[in-house]
């Protein structure tokens, strides 16, 4: 039988594309929620292109969505992101 944990961390995100989790093929969940004005997306993602959530609501990704790498970037400064992932016990 597989078993699971999970992993936080909390990532300063500047107004260079930061990357919050890598890409992991064996993630079964993996949420986000901002500290800012935090825009989401790929190692391309700008504000312009990025997704950014209310404030106060997190991302949740499942599946395949949640094996992806996720970047963040801000207009100026920093912002902290938290993230947490479910990943199998190895």
């Amino acid at each position: 039988m597989i078993t699971y944990v999970a992993k936080s961390s909390v990532i300063s995100v500047t107004s260079t594309p930061t990357l919050l989790v890598d890409a992991n093929r064996d993630r079964v969940h993996l949420e986000i929620l901002r500290g800012g004005a935090v825009y989401f997306g790929g190692s391309d993602v700008s504000s312009s292109t990025g997704y950014i959530p209310s404030s106060g609501t997190p991302i949740r990704m499942e599946g395949v969505a949640a094996m992806a790498a996720v970047y963040g970037v801000v207009d100026s400064g920093t912002a902290s992101v938290s993230v947490i992932e479910v990943v199998p016990d190895l």
